[in-house]
């Protein structure tokens, strides 16, 4: 599958912001973050760096608001390492895509157990005997 040049600088910054994350961001207030993906605008404009983070919503709202505190660093950051001519502007988002699916396999689950408790399962011959 070929790539188109967004996904490629999108894939380029998701590693370079974790990196610089990891080793260069001294921030105490950011908590325990990780970066999940990045999309990148078509004419590589801006880009929206996508995280989780541990914790109670207060403290994702911590994370967040210390990510954004060091936007500026980390834009910049990135910019030394990408071969653009103009760097994309970023800006960071709390993932709610694995909120989502958690949320969604816990209402699977409850549906299995109603459904159990409506029609048990027959039980098998073998088991009288």
């Amino acid at each position: 599958m070929k790539l188109y040049r967004p996904d490629r600088v999108a894939e380029q910054i998701l590693r370079d912001a974790a990196e610089i994350l990891q080793r260069e961001v001294k921030d105490l207030k950011l908590g325990f973050v990780t970066f999940s993906r990045v999309e990148v605008s078509k004419d590589l404009k801006y880009a929206k760096i996508f995280f989780t983070a541990l914790g109670s919503p207060e403290e994702q709202a911590k994370s967040a608001n210390a990510l954004n505190r060091g936007r500026t660093f980390i834009q910049s950051r990135i910019g030394q390492r990408l071969n653009l001519r103009h760097i994309p502007e970023i800006s960071f988002h709390i993932d709610k895509g694995i909120d989502n699916s958690l949320r969604v396999d816990e209402l699977i689950n409850k549906i299995h157990e109603e459904l159990e408790e409506r029609n048990p399962k027959p039980r098998d011959i073998e088991e009288d005997n």
